[in-house]
This record gives C-alpha cells, structure tokens and sequence, in this order.
C-alpha cells in the first residue's frame, strides 16, 4: 500500500502508524475496502486482496 505526496512515492511503513497512532485504522480500512470493492466490479476474474488492521476488526461499527 501507498500513497504519493505529489513528488514521491509514500511507503504504508512510514504512514501507518500515524494512521494507528491518531485512531483512524477504522476509516483508513472502510475507505481501503470500499476502493477494493469497486475495483472488484472492474476487475472481476481478478483475486484482489487488502491489508485490515487489527484495530479495525475489533470495532463492532467496522462491519456495518
């Protein structure tokens, strides 16, 4: 996973904790999942697979 800053290439090592640190796993993976879902549509013999933190598994509000 990675973002880009508009220059560079942004590595998930150097973001993610931010992400963790700040609480915001839970969004950070609904967003992740709704992207690989609508790429799903596009790319339908494809397997697409996506990273889920922990963190966001344990929020009973992850799965509605």
């Amino acid at each position: 996973m990675r973002i880009f800053d508009g220059d560079k290439e942004v590595l998930a090592a150097e973001f993610m904790p931010l992400v963790l640190q700040f609480g915001m796993a839970e969004g950070w993976d609904h967003q992740l999942v709704m992207r690989i879902a609508a790429l799903s549509e596009i790319w339908p013999d494809e397997t697409l697979a996506m990273p889920i933190n922990i963190d966001s598994l344990l929020q009973s509000t992850f799965f509605t």
